[in-house]
C-alpha cells in the first residue's frame, strides 16, 4: 500500500469541512461565456465518496495508478481525491503532450510504479480510461490492448501523488512528490515568510484565484494547502484576463497566482480596471523569467509590498524553503528572486565561485531529502557539497547572498570555442521595442559546429528586419553572441505556463524560412 495514512489525514480534513461548514465554498472552476460551475465542501465531499466508489465498481484499486491528462474542471479535485480514497496514487500530466511522449510516460508509470488507469478525454488502446461526460459524469472505457498481467509491487511508503517536469528540454521526467506539511500552519511557504493561510478575512470567505493548469506542481500544491485551511480556490478552464477581472469581481479574493506570461496579458489590456487589484492581499507568481517592464508594471498595480515571486521546482518539494522575493526587495535588487538558504554556486569542476560569478545552483536539503525522479533518472548532486542538489539551473549569488538567474544548464552552447548562454542574447533581441518574444538556441551546421540562431516573434504590426536585429547584437554582445541566423515566427512554443519548449524551438528554427 501507497503512503496512505498520509492521503488519509487529507481526506478527513475535506470530509471535516463537509461535516462543519457543509455549505462554504470550496472549489470554482470558470470557463468561456459566463459558464461557473461551484462546489461547496460538502458537494465537494460527496463528490469524492461517488468517485471512489465508480473507481471500485470499475475494479480500481491498490496496485493501479491514476494517471490525470485533463485541464480543469470541476470534476478535477473529486478524481485525485477519489483515488486516494481507494489507495490509488495518482500522476498529473499536461493534457497537451503529444501523444507519443504521453505513451513513453505511461510506459515508464507502467514499469516503475502500478498499472496506469487514465483519466482523459479519450479512450487509449493499452490502459483502461475513464472519460468525463456531462454534468460531471464520468464513462469507464477497458482498453482492447490492455495487459492486465499486474504491475510492480508497491512499496509501503510509496508516495501517493507524482507530477511531471516542465519538459522544457524534451520528454517530461515524472518526479515523486510527497505533499510536506499539507494543510498545516509550519509549511516551507511559512518558514519563508509567506504564510498561505494568512489573509486576515473571515475563514471561509476568502478564496485564492489561480490563474493556471492544476496539472502544473506550482498549481495543485498551493491549491491543497489553500483549500486544507477552509478556504476556496477558484480557477479558470484557460486563462482569460478578462473573465479573470470578472472573477476578482465576484469573488473576495485575497491571493492571486499567476504566471509572466499572464501577467502581461493583463498589463496589455486595452480597458484595464486597476480597481479590481486594491483588495488583494497579495498576489504570486512564478513558473518562468518575469521580463522587468512586467514586473515593475504588477508592482505599481499593486504595490511592491504585496507582490512576490516564488523560485522552487517540483524535485526540491519541501526538501528546502522556497526562494521568494517581494517587489520592495526586488526593486533594490532588479532581477533577484531572493535569498536562499545555504545555496551554493559551484563550477563545472564542483568548487564554489564568488559573488557574480555564473555556476550551477546547488541547493542545501534542509527540511529532509528533495524528491526524485521515477526511473534511471536522478537529481545532480556534487561531492563537493554533500547535502546539497541541483535542478539545473545556472545562476549567481550576489555579496549580500541574493540569488539571480541565468539559464538552465542543458542550454549552454559552445559556439567558436567560447561558452555562449542564450539568456543574455535573449534579453538584448527582446529589449527592441518592436520585439514581442524570442528564444536562442544552437544548430549544428553543414560542418558540425553549432551556429547560433535566433527566432524572434515581433508584436503585433510591427516590421523587422534580420538587419535591425543584428545591429542590435553587434552593439552589445560579444563576436561569439551574435546570432548567425535571425528568422521571425508569429508565435514561439511556450507551455501554458510560459515555459519556452527550447526542444520545438530547435525544430521551429531549422525549418522557418528567413525573413
Amino acid at each position: 500500500m501507497f503512503a496512505s495514512q498520509s492521503a488519509a489525514g487529507l481526506l478527513d480534513r475535506i470530509s471535516k469541512f463537509a461535516d462543519t461548514s457543509p455549505d462554504r465554498l470550496a472549489f470554482v472552476v470558470a470557463g468561456p461565456h459566463g459558464a461557473k460551475e461551484s462546489l461547496t465542501f460538502a458537494e465537494l465531499g460527496a463528490s469524492v465518496n461517488a468517485t471512489a466508489v465508480l473507481y471500485s465498481t470499475a475494479g480500481v484499486g491498490p496496485g493501479d495508478v491514476l494517471v490525470v491528462a485533463l485541464r480543469n474542471s470541476a470534476s478535477y479535485l473529486s478524481l485525485v481525491f477519489g483515488a486516494w480514497r481507494r489507495g490509488v496514487p495518482v500522476v498529473l500530466v499536461s493534457p497537451w503532450l503529444p501523444a507519443e511522449d504521453r505513451d513513453q510516460l505511461l510506459d515508464l508509470v507502467a514499469r516503475e510504479v502500478g498499472r496506469p488507469v487514465l483519466a482523459d478525454t479519450r479512450p487509449h488502446r493499452r490502459y483502461d480510461t475513464f472519460v468525463p461526460g456531462p454534468a460531471g459524469s464520468l464513462d469507464f472505457v477497458a482498453a482492447p490492448d490492455a495487459d492486465r498481467s499486474g504491475g510492480p509491487a508497491v512499496a509501503e511508503d510509496s508516495p501517493y501523488l507524482y507530477v511531471t517536469s516542465g519538459g522544457s528540454t524534451g520528454l517530461p521526467k515524472i518526479v515523486e512528490y510527497r505533499m510536506r506539511f499539507a494543510g498545516g500552519s509550519n509549511t516551507p511557504y511559512d518558514k519563508a515568510g509567506l504564510r498561505i493561510g494568512d489573509h486576515g478575512r473571515t475563514p471561509g470567505s476568502a478564496t485564492r484565484l489561480i490563474c493556471g493548469n492544476l496539472f502544473h506542481t506550482g498549481n495543485f500544491a498551493p491549491s491543497l494547502h489553500v483549500l486544507l485551511t477552509g478556504s476556496a480556490v477558484i480557477t479558470m478552464t484557460e486563462f482569460d484576463p478578462a473573465l479573470m477581472c470578472d472573477l476578482l469581481r465576484a469573488h473576495d479574493v485575497y491571493s492571486l497566482g499567476i504566471t509572466p506570461l499572464h501577467m502581461a496579458n493583463v498589463l496589455t489590456m486595452p480597458d484595464l480596471d486597476r480597481s479590481l487589484f486594491t483588495g488583494l492581499s497579495r498576489v504570486t507568481h512564478g513558473a518562468a523569467t518575469c521580463p522587468g517592464w512586467v514586473k515593475r508594471g504588477w508592482i505599481d498595480l499593486v504595490g511592491p509590498e504585496r507582490l512576490f515571486e516564488i523560485y522552487y521546482s517540483s524535485e526540491l518539494g519541501g526538501a528546502t524553503s522556497p526562494v521568494i522575493v517581494n517587489g520592495v526587495e526586488w526593486l533594490r535588487r532588479p532581477g533577484t528572486v531572493g535569498k536562499p538558504e545555504g545555496a551554493l554556486i559551484l563550477d563545472d569542476e564542483g568548487n564554489r565561485v564568488g559573488p557574480g560569478v555564473v555556476g550551477e545552483v546547488f541547493f542545501r536539503e534542509a527540511h529532509g531529502r528533495a524528491h526524485t525522479y521515477v526511473g534511471d533518472r536522478e537529481l545532480r548532486t556534487a561531492g563537493s557539497a554533500p547535502g546539497h542538489v541541483s535542478v539545473a539551473d545556472l545562476g549567481w549569488l550576489d555579496e549580500d547572498g541574493f540569488l539571480f538567474l541565468a539559464d538552465r544548464t542543458s542550454d549552454r552552447m559552445v559556439i567558436a570555442g567560447h561558452e555562449v548562454r542564450p539568456g543574455p542574447v535573449e534579453e538584448v533581441i527582446s529589449g527592441h521595442p518592436d520585439v514581442a518574444d524570442v528564444a536562442v538556441v544552437g544548430l549544428a551546421g553543414e560542418d558540425g559546429e553549432l551556429i547560433l540562431h535566433a527566432l524572434v516573434q515581433p508584436r503585433p504590426g510591427a516590421v523587422m528586419t534580420v538587419a535591425q536585429v543584428l545591429e542590435r547584437c553587434r552593439e552589445a554582445l560579444s563576436p561569439q553572441e551574435v546570432p548567425a541566423v535571425v528568422r521571425f515566427t508569429t508565435a514561439l512554443p511556450r507551455t501554458e505556463e510560459g515555459k519556452m519548449r527550447r526542444s520545438v524551438v530547435r525544430s521551429l528554427a531549422g525549418a522557418e524560412p528567413t525573413t
